[in-house]
């Protein structure tokens, strides 16, 4: 059974140490209390105090609760009370604490006393300084106590400090070294000399101290013997043996003088044991100090002995040739000096020079001689010089090595000391170290892979190749002050740091990991590092080596596929689209993705996806012409690596947008025709053009594949629609059998899909059509793959009804047979139903419902083949309401839309069933009357149709009459075609017109003539207006109470250079019927107003200038805005213009008549009713319109003062438009009395032949200055 073991714990051995130096404590000085102290003294040897300092010195501070607890009970048990143990046990431990403060305060101090310093210091500051408190605290306090008198006072205090320093001089250096013992101390001799010196020892103290021997040597026992004894044991035993006798002697002389025998006998008595204290203290200092400065001597003996072995030995055995020299020869060699030079013996280099072993020449062609005094002078004056050197083999050939020059003394004077190092090895490594490093530089910059040397703990760049540079894109500067975790993605970073860290704590001998930095630009690249430690000398800057590898291209690839399997095969259409152009926008870091779909013209582009800074924009379409996309149609790729913007000047996109790189690639069709291309845009120049192509290529298969997807899938979408579109559609196979039919079919035929598959279209036949038909038919088919054309199909009901048939043979492509037949069918009856319609409206007016001209002249063509074969007449009547356009400007087209139907009914009831009425517009209508036998029968019906259009018509309350002009030609004495009988009958029409109206007449050759010069008379006029053959002249408007001109009224003519001044009677007929009438009008108007303006610029008063403004012109017209923008151009004063309006024009549709006379009125234009009196107009309605002048229609002016119903009503004119607050002015006047008259009737103006006719500008012009003078 193994035997108990016990394991003390650190506590319990502290507090157990601590409890031995406590009893230690209190056995020591109850051992002197009993043994060593006088009978009723106090002892003279405090041996604890000694024990209580070196406690403190070996242990440390806490033993000072072992020292003040053992005082304290010790004087508590000699009987002190407690205050006074504790005062004293308090002085104890200061006493300690203080001494052992003071020996160990700043400077190192050795426990085992090796020099004599150390010795001093224990005794001064430990025992003399540190116990000087525990005396004073000691003393004081047994004075306090009245232990002592006063009088004893600083006796007992010298006592107590002399007993202290004596305890700390014999006990304290004794424990200190004995403390830890060495070893060979304890050899056999050393036993054996130390027992036989502390036995002669001992009895020399028996002797001297206790009265041994006293008979026989009581002369001679002096206390010097024991002088001599302890040197001799400081000599052979040391400071261990020295304070052992030292503690042997101190007991034996104190005991002596205790008892009061020996030496010492009587010092107790006469001076209180001084004596024997001064003595010990005297022995014990210089016995020590002896022993330590005899053991500090030995030790440097040692020490200078194994110096010079260890230099003697380093001298010869070292592997470097060594040489000392003095005065610069040498004295001294070792062997490897010998061998270095190849010299047998020392001799032969021994009081020889440098230059003996050296050549003439070093090889920096300084001389061996003079070079060699200069180092070893350096040597001498800095006391250490290295350098190269060459020396020379007894054989002659050179030995480059390193000398070190170094300054000794040797025997008192200074020599050199040369090592000297063969260096060939090295110089060779060295060179081919150069050649290495060249090679290495070659291969480190020109490597395929980057390579670099990383700080380990900071990470920053120390050195990188030209690949490293390159993939990492920055300049050498700028990679060696970057640090390795600056340019790493972020997300990247600690699955760095973490490898780093394995690393760099020896778990692994380095990593390979995939990551990705970051371009000063900011887009992303990927690398492969491998990273590996160095071995460098500097073990606090570790660093290790990475080699990285430009791996986006291969990730960029990588992704891709990813992308296109995880994203591109799950998505199709726009979502493919948009995420195809996020991801190349993301990954090539570019600022504008386009993928465009081919238009079917080739020369436009529609984007499926436009990404923009991050964002889609609305799908565009564009040309390719201008835009680099044009290049790229039909290449595999079309790169611009910067300045695009330059090549396009013309492409507005690239400059608003900002670009300066593009690159695009073609996708094509699975029949190798481009169908679309992707374009990569940015706003910085492209870098990695590679990387881009490889990547477009990648992604331009699969995008080539989804255009052809959705191409295909349109293509059946448009095929299912069409199919079921509104087109019956039905599909055979080659055998005519039925296989499908859509829901148009059963629509359009009535025949279910059920009733239709598995027969043949025969089941539609109507048999409307005969085997040559069908014939046609299939030939057609079988020559063009298709017949298209009407046919007539009968439904299931049995009905009847025509259809578009279209018949397609579809062609195996292997070998061209016919597979099936595809047919559509549409329903075409309500179209040939509205073919009716639309040839009944081809013929007929919609208005009256009378056949119109077409018809006519089919029915003309008829009638005059029947009349030719069967030799009779026929009659064309023309006919042109009298008074219709007043009527229609008036009351509105509404009522006369009304009453030509009304006229077409009168027409009609009065021919017979073979004769024929037609309109042929406006207010023309023409009759054709067949078989006429008698010429009076054509006058019976013209007289009765004028008389029958002369009775008045009802229309919308308002009764209306009119009147009708007719035209007469005749077949065959007038013409033989529908065309020259009705332009005679036309001109027979207008010269019925000229007779006065409400009459007929009959076409002459004259009649001929007259239209023919009417036609020739609107060229003309037309061409006049071209040619700027009108002119205006101006008619004065006189002021009837001054006399003076104050306005004219501008009157068109036309200055024919052939015929001369033509006036308006004789062409603006013809201009109203032409439309030319717009024109004319807006010409006068803005020749008028120039004039004006020229008049008023000349300095002549301010004129009113007065425009008339036709009806046509006044409705038809944009006749604000045209007012407006004469006055603009021209800046003749709107006050000074005043327009002219007939009553008619005013009376049709008075609502907008009083809106335009409105707009006209506020921008300060003066407005006339012209021809007063001629009209339906009335004061009650005209007091509604803003106007300012009434003018007297001439009729009313010129029968006076002749006829008196006349002046009545001129009269009565003039007095209501005074009261309504409108002036007056009368046009025609051309006699005096006519003038007076009007002065009479108070008239404001007139104007007329009486001043003057319409004149031109320049002639008026001359009335002004005549007016003026």
């Amino acid at each position: 059974m193994p035997l108990l073991k016990i394991k003390i714990q650190p506590e319990w051995l502290k507090l157990l140490k601590l409890l031995s130096v406590l009893v230690m404590y209190i056995l020591a000085y109850q051992f002197v209390e009993d043994y060593l102290a006088p009978q009723g003294n106090a002892s003279m040897f405090f041996v604890a105090t000694g024990i209580a300092l070196a406690a403190l010195l070996l242990g440390g501070r806490l033993y000072a609760l072992s020292v003040f607890f053992g005082s304290m009970v010790i004087h508590i048990l000699n009987g002190f009370s407690l205050w006074v143990a504790i005062s004293i046990a308090t002085g104890c431990t200061l006493n300690a604490v203080l001494g052992a403060s003071l020996v160990t305060y700043k400077d190192k101090f050795d426990l085992s006393l090796p020099s004599l310093s150390d010795y001093l210091r224990l005794i001064i500051l430990g025992g003399i300084l540190g116990s000087s408190i525990g005396a004073l605290i000691g003393t004081t306090t047994l004075q306090l106590a009245h232990i002592i008198p006063p009088e004893r006072y600083f006796s007992e205090l010298m006592f107590w400090l002399i007993d202290d320093v004596l305890g700390v001089v014999l006990i304290t250096p004794l424990i200190l070294v004995w403390y830890k013992m060495p070893s060979y101390l304890f050899t056999y001799q050393k036993v054996l000399k130390a027992a036989l010196i502390i036995v002669g020892t001992w009895l020399v103290g028996q002797t001297i101290f206790l009265d041994w021997f006293s008979e026989s040597l009581a002369l001679v026992a002096k206390g010097y013997w024991l002088f001599a004894i302890t040197i001799l044991t400081a000599i052979y035993l040391g400071k261990h043996g020295t304070l052992l006798i030292l503690l042997m002697v101190a007991i034996q002389a104190i005991l002596g003088s205790v008892h009061s025998i020996g030496f010492f006998a009587d010092d107790l008595k006469q001076t209180q044991l001084l004596n024997v204290y001064f003595y010990l203290i005297s022995l014990s200092l210089v016995s020590t100090a002896l022993a330590i400065y005899i053991n500090e001597r030995d030790f440097i003996e040692l020490e200078l002995r194994e110096s010079e072995d260890t230099f003697h030995r380093l001298f010869e055995d070292s592997n470097d040739a060594v040489m000392l020299a003095k005065n610069g020869l040498f004295i001294d060699c070792n062997n490897a000096t010998l061998r270095l030079l190849g010299y047998a013996n020392k001799a032969e280099l021994i009081n020889q020079s440098p230059t003996k072993i050296s050549p003439i020449y070093q090889s920096d062609g300084r001389s061996s001689k003079e070079k060699a005094a200069e180092m070893m002078a350096i040597a001498l004056r800095d006391g250490y010089h290295r350098f190269d050197w060459h020396h020379q083999h007894v054989d002659g050939s050179a030995r480059p090595v390193e000398v070190t020059l170094s300054k000794i003394m040797l025997h008192g004077e200074p020599v050199i000391h040369a090592a000297l190092r063969d260096i060939s090895e090295r110089k060779r490594m060295e060179s081919a170290l150069r050649d290495s490093e060249e090679q290495f530089k070659s291969i480190f910059n020109q490597a395929p892979l980057g390579i670099a040397l990383i700080d380990s703990l900071t990470g920053q760049i120390c050195a990188a190749n030209s690949m490293f540079v390159k993939i990492v894109d920055r300049t050498v500067d700028e990679v060696t002050h970057l640090d390795w975790i600056s340019i790493t993605h972020p997300d990247d970073v600690q699955k760095y740091l973490d490898n780093m860290a394995l690393m760099n704590a020896g778990k692994t001998t380095g990593f390979s990991i995939e990551k990705r930095y970051i371009h000063p630009d900011g887009s992303i690249g990927w690398i492969n590092l491998t990273v590996a430690p160095m071995l460098v000398e500097d073990k606090t800057r570790p660093r290790h080596h990475c080699i990285i590898e430009d791996i986006t291209e291969r990730k960029q690839q990588e992704n891709a596929q990813l992308f296109l399997l995880e994203c591109g095969y799950k998505q199709s259409g726009e979502d493919f689209f948009a995420s195809l152009a996020r991801y190349l926008a993301e990954t090539l870091t570019m600022d504008y993705i386009c993928i465009d779909r081919l238009k079917a013209d080739g020369l436009t582009v529609e984007t499926l996806a436009f990404y923009v800074d991050g964002h889609f924009e609305e799908n565009i379409t564009y040309d390719l012409d201008i835009a680099p996309c044009g290049c790229v149609i039909g290449n595999v790729i079309c790169c611009f690596s910067e300045n695009v913007r330059d090549l396009f000047p013309k492409d507005d996109f690239l400059h608003e947008m900002r670009v300066e790189s593009y690159i695009g690639t073609t996708l094509w069709g699975f029949d190798g025709q481009p169908n679309g291309l992707i374009a990569l845009m940015s706003r910085k120049p492209l870098k990695n053009r590679q990387l881009a192509e490889a990547l477009l290529k990648l992604v331009a298969v699969r995008a080539s594949g989804e255009l052809e997807r959705q191409r295909a899938e349109t293509e059946l979408r448009i095929a299912a629609t069409v199919f079921e579109s509104q087109e019956g559609m039905f599909i055979t196979n080659a055998d005519c059998v039925i296989l499908k039919v859509n829901q148009a079919f059963t629509e359009i035929t009535g025949y279910t899909a059920a009733e239709t598959i598995g027969q043949t279209p025969r089941l539609l036949r109507s048999e409307r059509h005969d085997s040559a038909f069908y014939t046609a038919l299939w030939q057609s088919i079988y020559d063009t793959n298709v017949w298209r054309g009407e046919i007539w199909n009968r439904r299931k009901e049995g009905e009847i009804c025509p259809q578009w048939l279209t018949i397609t043979a579809v062609r195996a492509n292997n070998n061209n047979k016919v597979t099936h037949y595809v047919a559509t069918l549409i329903d075409i009856s309500e179209q040939k139903a509205t073919e009716e319609k639309i040839k009944q409206l081809a013929f007929y007016d919609a208005l009256t419902n009378l056949p119109n001209r077409r018809s006519l002249y089919e029915r003309m063509k008829y009638s005059i083949n029947l009349a030719h074969r069967e030799g009779k007449q026929m009659a064309v009547l023309m006919l042109d309401l009298d008074k219709f356009k007043p009527v229609n400007d008036s009351l509105g087209h509404a009522v006369g839309d009304q009453l030509l139907q009304q006229v077409a009914e009168q027409i009609k009831v009065r021919l017979r069933d073979v004769d024929m009425v037609a309109r042929l517009g406006g207010d023309e209508f023409v009759v054709l009357l067949d078989d006429i036998s008698q010429p009076t029968d054509i006058e019976h019906v013209a007289r009765d149709i004028i008389a029958t259009l002369n009775q008045p018509f009802m229309l919308q309350n308002n009764c209306v009459q009119i009147g009708v002009s007719i035209g007469i030609s005749l077949y065959p004495q007038h013409g033989d075609n529908p065309e020259i009988l009705i332009e005679n009958a036309d001109a027979a029409l207008y010269f019925a017109k000229k007779r006065g109206r409400g009459c007929f007449a009959y076409f002459s050759n004259e009649l001929t003539q007259v239209a023919h010069e009417r036609i020739a008379l609107e060229t003309r006029l037309r061409q006049a207006v071209e040619h700027q053959e009108l002119r205006v002249y101006y008619q004065p408007q006189i002021d009837i109470a001054t006399g003076r001109i104050i306005g004219a009224e501008a009157l068109v003519r036309w200055q024919d250079p052939t015929v001369g001044l033509i006036f308006p009677d004789d062409f603006m007929p013809i201009a109203e019927t032409s439309n030319l009438f717009l024109l004319i009008g807006s010409w006068v108007l803005t020749e008028a107003c120039k004039q004006g303006q020229q008049w008023l610029n000349a300095g002549f008063p301010s004129l009113t200038l007065t425009v008339n403004v036709s009806p046509q012109q006044f409705r038809r017209s944009d006749i604000n805005n045209l007012m407006a923008t004469v006055l603009a151009e021209t800046g003749f004063p709107a006050t000074q213009l005043e327009l002219e309006i007939s009553e008619a024009a005013l009376m049709a549709h008075q609502d907008q008549a009083l809106a335009i006379l409105t707009d006209l009125n506020n921008q300060s234009i003066q407005l006339a009713i012209d021809n007063f009196g001629t009209g339906y107009s009335s004061f009650a309605v005209l007091k509604y319109f803003p106007l300012t002048v009434l003018k007297i229609d001439k009729s009313f002016i010129k029968d006076i003062p002749l006829l008196s119903n006349d002046m009545i009503i001129t009269s009565t004119i003039i007095n209501m438009a005074h009261n309504l607050g409108f002036k007056v002015l009368a046009k025609g006047v051309e006699t005096p009395e006519q003038l007076a008259f009007l002065q009479r009737q108070g008239c404001d103006s007139y104007q007329g032949f009486f001043y003057s006719p319409a004149i031109t500008a320049e002639a008026f012009v001359e009335l002004l200055r005549k007016q003026m003078v």
